[in-house]
């Protein structure tokens, strides 16, 4: 079974606080793009064995991907089949199978776009329908987050009734579907640089000591995932929502590497709506209203000019441009997706 896994942007993350076990709760509007990775899934009858196989699209994007056993695909399968052995799978508990994951990367890593949290979305979906959806949506969402913060929500893209969008709280696995952004363009920006998500929240933790509810960039008791969830719900308009949008990494990211703030400017001054950085960074992103709009500021001087200086100290990597639209709701590769209606209510 092949499967497209799209990347992720966060078009609101409010840090909420550490909690008791290190980590850290949030609220955050995710929006599922049309940049993905392509992952095959192959199953057949033998000893649990697992093998995963990572390619990429342009140099560079495999580098940094861990492989065997710490590949975060081979810890999806792993669990999903820990989880049939323990017989909790129903008709297939206990069954004994060997998994090939074979995945074609697009999406550029260490960047706060999802990749890996895609990949093993894909895999633990792909599992569940070749075992004949032997879990249901919840249970496998709760194997996701075991998995890692973002898995959940990468499940919930490949839902049949996914919006593509969700606003998500907790550590990310407490999905309320809410309606993308249809007709909506990105430019992803993506420097040299990557970024570790454990080492930004250790800086928001030492600057907010742990227990500071806030954004790190507006008034610390204002929701704004939340309030931006609302609005999508309402069905605002774009100009509005780019009010709402801002991210507690983006000013300690762009102190960590000024580059950041630059390639932000870059994009607001070749017409974005807004700009700001996705998950724990590195990559940033700018609103378009077209594909025009949103291609015409990726080919600007000025932010090729401002991704060309985080090659100063990664000379061996190149720093990337990409044009995504909102992702329509995935789908298997040759089936049918279907675009489903939008309703919703106000979060509680």
């Amino acid at each position: 079974m092949r499967l497209r896994a799209g990347a992720k942007l966060n078009l609101a993350l409010d840090i909420v606080g550490r909690r008791a076990d290190g980590r850290h709760n949030i609220e955050t509007v995710m929006q599922s793009v049309n940049l993905a990775d392509d992952v095959e899934v192959t199953v057949r009858p033998g000893q649990g064995r697992i093998s995963v196989q990572v390619g990429a699209t342009r140099p560079g994007l495999v580098a940094r991907v861990p492989e065997g056993e710490h590949n975060i695909a081979h810890k999806a399968a792993s669990r999903f089949l820990a989880e049939l052995q323990g017989g909790g799978g129903g008709r297939c508990g206990g069954c004994r199978i060997d998994v090939d994951v074979r995945i074609h990367k697009s999406i550029p890593t260490e960047a706060g776009l999802g990749g890996g949290s895609a990949d093993a979305g894909a895999v633990l979906v792909a599992l569940n329908r070749l075992a004949g959806e032997v879990m249901t949506r919840d249970r496998l969402r709760a194997v996701g987050e075991r998995i890692g913060a973002d898995v959940p929500f990468a499940i919930y893209a490949l839902e049949r009734e996914t919006t593509g969008a969700a606003f998500a709280r907790g550590v990310g696995e407490v999905i309320q579907p809410v309606p993308g952004l249809a007709g909506s363009w990105f430019v992803i920006a993506v420097p040299a640089f990557g970024l570790s998500t454990r080492d930004m929240y250790g800086l928001w933790d030492a600057r907010f000591d742990g227990h500071i509810i806030g954004n790190g960039d507006r008034d610390a008791k204002r929701p704004c995932a939340r309030a931006l969830a609302d609005a999508m719900i309402r069905g605002e308009r774009i100009e509005h929502l780019c009010v709402l949008m801002t991210n507690g990494f983006h000013s300690l990211a762009a102190e960590q590497r000024p580059e950041i703030g630059r390639v932000a400017r870059a994009l607001m001054e070749n017409g974005a709506l807004c700009s700001l950085l996705t998950g724990s960074g590195s990559a940033v992103f700018g609103v378009f209203g077209s594909e025009g709009e949103a291609t015409a500021a990726s080919q600007s001087n000025e932010l090729q000019r401002a991704l060309s200086e985080s090659r100063g100290a990664f000379p061996e990597q190149d720093p990337v441009t990409i044009v995504a639209a909102a992702a329509a709701p995935p789908a298997a590769i040759g089936s049918t997706g279907v675009q489903p209606g939008t309703s919703g209510r106000r979060l509680g």
